[in-house]
């Protein structure tokens, strides 16, 4: 009887251990009982996340998704500020609940996070100042091209560009006074980052016809949380549906902003590959 009983309460053990474990995994069931949701974001890269010199608030683009997500949760929204090196660690380490931070797919970050379907497409460029002699990504042999450091920017000029000196720096701002200071020879950024250091830069540049790729960004989360995974999904079909999607792009992103971009992309739609 007694070997019985201690069998029974082993089992006890470790079902409530397997039903704790569960528990603990559920990052949709921690959102929804703590009652808001920590989005981590960009905060000195315009207009994706950036500080208001006026009211010293984070705004921007994906500021704007963090809130939308969470209002769409039904909970609150707390933001932290991420450096682009600390997106995935970050997310590992459980510090965030998500990361809305120009997280671009690649297989390789898929297999140490869960993405949610895209919300944004980006194309990823070289630019060079305007007196280069560089046109092509053939001229870009031996040259150096600045990008933020850990960034599928850097990842591109790797794979695409093998004849070019990468050189990494901690961040876009870093990266871009390489560039500005002659420190390289070109830039590899996505459009949005390009177009906002062209509106504030003191001299012409510009870039190279051929895009590197296309790239999907989605919003990061912890691995195998697949309930929050749909959960946000959910949240980005409502957004492309009922409007809100292209009125956080055409606020900081469209025709009547320094980007003047077109909306080319469906919010929602299933990442499948960085293009």
């Amino acid at each position: 009887m007694r070997s019985k009983y201690i069998v029974a309460t082993l089992s006890a053990v470790i079902a409530l251990g397997m039903t704790t474990a569960i528990a603990k995994a559920d990052a949709l069931g921690d959102v929804k009982a703590r009652g808001k949701l920590i989005c981590g974001t960009l905060n000195n890269v315009a207009p994706l996340g950036f500080q208001d010199a006026k009211t010293r608030q984070l705004v921007g683009h994906e500021v704007d998704y963090c809130k939308a997500i969470a209002a769409g949760l039904g909970v609150a929204v707390e933001l932290k500020p991420l450096s682009l090196a600390a997106r995935i660690p970050e997310i590992q380490q459980g510090n965030v609940d998500v990361v809305i931070a120009g997280l671009g797919y690649s297989e390789e970050r898929a297999k140490q996070v869960e993405y949610s379907n895209t919300y944004f497409v980006s194309r990823q460029v070289i630019s060079v100042k305007q007196t280069s002699a560089i046109k092509t990504f053939d001229d870009l042999k031996g040259k150096k091209i600045s990008a933020p450091q850990n960034s599928t920017s850097a990842k591109y000029v790797e794979t695409l560009i093998p004849s070019a000196q990468l050189v990494e720096f901690q961040d876009a701002p870093a990266a871009f006074l390489a560039f500005q200071q002659d420190k390289v020879d070109a830039i590899s950024f996505g459009e949005v980052a390009v177009s906002g250091f062209r509106s504030k830069a003191e001299f012409p540049f510009r870039s190279l016809d051929k895009p590197l790729a296309s790239e999907n960004y989605g919003i990061g989360m912890k691995k195998g949380e697949t309930a929050l995974r749909d959960a946000v999904n959910g949240v980005l079909a409502k957004l492309e549906s009922n409007g809100g999607a292209k009125k956080i792009f055409d606020t900081w992103l469209g025709a009547d902003t320094t980007y003047k971009m077109t909306k080319f992309f469906k919010v929602g739609e299933p990442i499948t590959s960085t293009q």
